[in-house]
């Protein structure tokens, strides 16, 4: 029987939920200002009917919209690093395991 030397110590996640709750939100009212602009620009022809306001707005919404989006990045990122360290626990796991044999 192996000796269990290794400390135990607790799993945390990387990001709190409260916290994951609002890089979430941000991210899809991001992405809903994106398509509004174009929308705008697309759907309604905003600046041909409304001439330079019309076009500082629809700019206004696609640049807020690339602005909020960004924390999709730091999301994948964070999802990217918690599946590795699953990966890994379960690789030592199993290495444990055969080794215990």
């Amino acid at each position: 029987m192996a000796s269990n030397s290794e400390p135990q110590v607790a799993e945390r996640p990387a990001v709190n939920p409260p916290q994951l709750f609002w890089l979430k939100l941000v991210m899809l009212v991001g992405v809903a200002m994106i398509i509004l602009g174009h929308f705008l620009w697309v759907g309604l022809e905003l600046p041909q009917t409304m001439g330079v306001p019309g076009i500082i707005l629809v700019a206004a919404c696609c640049a807020i919209g690339l602005i909020l989006s960004l924390p999709t990045k730091i999301y994948l990122t964070l999802l990217l690093m918690q599946h590795e360290s699953e990966v890994k626990e379960t690789e030592q796991t199993a290495i444990r395991k055969k080794t215990d044999l």
